[in-house]
């Protein structure tokens, strides 16, 4: 199986997958040096960002000229910052819809993502970062949007390998993300 994570974010959209053992089998940043100001300018990055997903979803579940089957789970909508609330949402509804023929896509909140990584909900991003580095070894070069994808990607490792080495902070971030009997 592959476990895709994926971080949908305006600025950059990370997405990590890892295989059965959790090694690492592509990372990428899916970003956007324009402005996204303009409505055209939002489409193209919606546009580009949506169709890498599913192009890199498709790729994964045939790699190698077997089929994997494949996991994947992606953040879910957070509240929003400075700036038009709507853009997150109309990115994260584009990428779903391509996603959702998939049916273990899964999402989960921040809340959950901070407790699995750093064993409690409220951890800032840097903190995030140097835990997966850590616990992990996990190399993000700086990038949070990485560091949340690649957390994303082991949750739904660990929820569909019932990894019994987790912690129980870990287990309750599954649990609160549904993940936690899969």
């Amino acid at each position: 199986m592959r476990y895709i994570g994926l971080d949908l974010s305006m600025r950059a959209t990370g997405v990590v997958v890892l295989d059965d053992e959790g090694s690492v089998i592509k990372r990428m940043r899916i970003g956007w040096k324009d402005s996204c100001a303009t409505v055209h300018q939002r489409i193209a990055y919606f546009d580009k960002v949506s169709l890498a997903v599913s192009s890199l979803v498709a790729d994964i579940a045939v790699e190698n000229d077997c089929l994997h089957e494949i996991a994947i789970a992606v953040e879910d909508y957070a509240t929003h910052g400075p700036g038009d609330p709507t853009i997150g949402p109309e990115l994260g509804a584009i990428v779903r819809l391509r996603l959702v023929k998939h049916p273990r896509l899964h999402e989960i909140s921040a809340t959950s993502l901070k407790k699995f990584a750093c064993g409690k909900g409220n951890a800032t991003k840097d903190v995030i970062m140097l835990e997966v580095y850590k616990r992990w070894g996990f190399d993000c070069n700086g990038d949070n949007n990485l560091a949340d994808a690649y957390v994303l990607a082991r949750m739904v490792r660990a929820a569909y390998l019932l990894d019994n080495t987790l912690t129980a902070a870990q287990r309750e971030a599954l649990d609160k993300a549904g993940l936690g009997k899969n």
